[in-house]
């Protein structure tokens, strides 16, 4: 399991592509990750603290989800 709670902001650089968080209190968050290994989960800031949010892959063939706008697609995670 990747975990990664140093979370940079959206200036995606070489080797990296954003990442949106969806759902939650950290809805709408940005930040970059690396592009070939991006992290399983990420705790984001909220008001309360952090709130952790897993990368959402497909079920079956394990390619990580995108949004429209091409950045890799986190919710909420419900058993971290």
């Amino acid at each position: 399991m990747s975990l990664r709670s140093d979370v940079q902001p959206v200036s995606a650089g070489t080797g990296q592509v954003r990442a949106r968080a969806y759902s939650g209190d950290a809805h709408h968050h940005e930040w970059a990750v690396c592009r070939d290994e991006p992290p399983e989960y990420v705790d984001l800031p909220v008001a309360t603290g952090t709130q952790r949010y897993r990368l959402v892959r497909n079920p079956v063939t394990g390619q990580v989800a995108r949004d429209p706008e091409g950045a890799l697609v986190f919710v909420p995670s419900l058993t971290h």
